[in-house]
C-alpha cells in the first residue's frame, strides 16, 4: 500500500496538509494518513476521526460523479471549502485521493501535488485496477444477480 517514504515529505512540504484520504471509485476508503504527530483529525459531523467516518468520501464522489453527468469535462481536480477545512479531490481513475487540508493552507501549491500523488501512487493504482477488473469478469458473479452496473 502507500508508504511513508511518499507522504512524509509531502506532509513536511506542505504544513496546512492534515491528512490524505485514498478511496476506491465509490468513495470506499482504502488507506488513510494524517500528518505525523499531530492528534486525531476530526471533521466528522459527529466530531469522531475523519478516517472513522464513510459518508466523507462517498459523498464527496457522488458529487463529483454528478457534476460529471452535467456534462462537466474530465476534472482533474474539484476543491470544496467547508467551515473548517478544504477539500481537494483528485481521480486517479481507479483510485481517488483526497486531501484533508486547513483553510489557510496554500491551494494553488496542493493542487501542485497532483503529479506527485499519481506517480507515487501507482502501484496502488493498479493494483486496484486490477482487482476491480477481476471481479467485474468474474462470471460467478452473474449467478448472484450482478450486471456490472
Amino acid at each position: 500500500m502507500a508508504s511513508d517514504p511518499l507522504f512524509t515529505p509531502i506532509f513536511e512540504d506542505h504544513p496546512g496538509l492534515q491528512a490524505i484520504l485514498l478511496t476506491d471509485p465509490d468513495g470506499i476508503l482504502i488507506s488513510f494518513k494524517q500528518r505525523p504527530g499531530r492528534p486525531t483529525t476530526t471533521a466528522s459531523a459527529s466530531g469522531g476521526p475523519i478516517a472513522c467516518d464513510p459518508t466523507l468520501t462517498t459523498q464527496l464522489v457522488q458529487a463529483v460523479d454528478k457534476l460529471k453527468r452535467l456534462g462537466m469535462e474530465t476534472m482533474k481536480a474539484t476543491v470544496c471549502v467547508g467551515e473548517r477545512f478544504q477539500y481537494i479531490y483528485f481521480s486517479f481513475s481507479s483510485v481517488q485521493c483526497v486531501l484533508l487540508a486547513d483553510l489557510d493552507a496554500h491551494m494553488g501549491q496542493l493542487l501542485t501535488l497532483r503529479p506527485r500523488l499519481e506517480e507515487g501512487l501507482k502501484p496502488v493504482i493498479n493494483k486496484v485496477s486490477t482487482i476491480a477488473g477481476t471481479v467485474m469478469l468474474n462470471p460467478r458473479m452473474a449467478n448472484l444477480g450482478y450486471d456490472g452496473y
